[in-house]
């Protein structure tokens, strides 16, 4: 748990919690500052939608890679962050089962802007779907992974 851990960081830019366990908004509140965070890894990890968004919310800003593998992440909490601008290029999102159109859809409004790579593989969003969603919120051009 992160409870009770302060993270910060003026120098660091990769975090790795893979793996890391019932880590809800109450848990990675201890997440307080990174500001120089460039890649965030949650692989694996039990982190709530509430979770996620919460640390987006502090160190979404000048993220440029998010692996949000094996995880539960729906992305109904994505339209919660309030970040002006996102830098985020690569996001990996194969294997979340609970990753629908809309959570999709409110993770790319949010970091879409400049996201080339887009990793969901072993996701049953068919394919026209999510390449019509990168043509409408990735002004880039974005690789989607689909298939292993």
């Amino acid at each position: 748990k992160l409870e009770g851990t302060s993270i910060t960081g003026e120098m660091f830019s990769e975090l790795s919690l893979n793996q890391a366990m019932d880590q809800d908004s109450k848990g990675v509140e201890n997440i307080i500052g990174a500001p120089k965070l460039e890649m965030l890894s949650l692989r694996s990890s039990l982190v709530t939608d509430a979770g996620i968004a919460a640390i987006l919310q502090r160190v979404g800003k000048n993220l440029k890679f998010l692996n949000l593998s094996h995880t539960g992440v729906s992305g109904k909490s994505f339209s919660e962050i309030k970040l002006e601008s996102a830098l985020l290029e690569e996001l990996d999102a194969s294997y979340c089962y609970c990753l629908k159109v809309k959570g999709l859809t409110k993770i790319l409004e949010k970091f879409g802007g400049k996201l080339r790579i887009l990793n969901l593989m072993d996701k049953r969003i068919e394919e026209k779907i999510v390449k019509e969603m990168c043509f409408r919120y990735c002004p880039k051009y974005v690789q989607v992974k689909l298939q292993n």
